[in-house]
């Protein structure tokens, strides 16, 4: 799995919510897309507005760096993406031991 890590960029406005902001429509269809190539695992805001965190399968950073250069939200800073890392899961309760 990677981890994405995003954060508020200079396009962010802080007094509305992740839909209220600027380019969300075109952000939106670009994550449905990924969502619905079965490429995003997990992806949501942060509750303090601090940012945002997605989690996808791949086996290459570089690949989902790639990914997200496409992203209007990194595109135009508004949530742009400030790190992507592999990430070891250990334990993972959405799985069972016969999956």
């Amino acid at each position: 799995m990677i981890v994405v890590w995003m954060e508020p960029g200079s396009g962010w406005d802080a007094s509305v919510g992740s839909r209220g902001q600027r380019l969300w429509d075109e952000h939106a269809a670009f994550m449905d897309d990924l969502f619905a190539s079965g490429l995003i695992e997990l992806a949501g805001p942060l509750a303090d507005g601090s940012g945002a965190l997605v989690v996808v399968r791949s086996e290459s950073v570089d690949e989902v760096r790639g990914w997200f250069e496409a992203d209007p939200w990194t595109v135009h800073d508004v949530l742009p993406v400030r790190d992507v890392q592999e990430w070891t899961i250990f334990l993972d309760g959405r799985t069972t031991p016969d999956d």
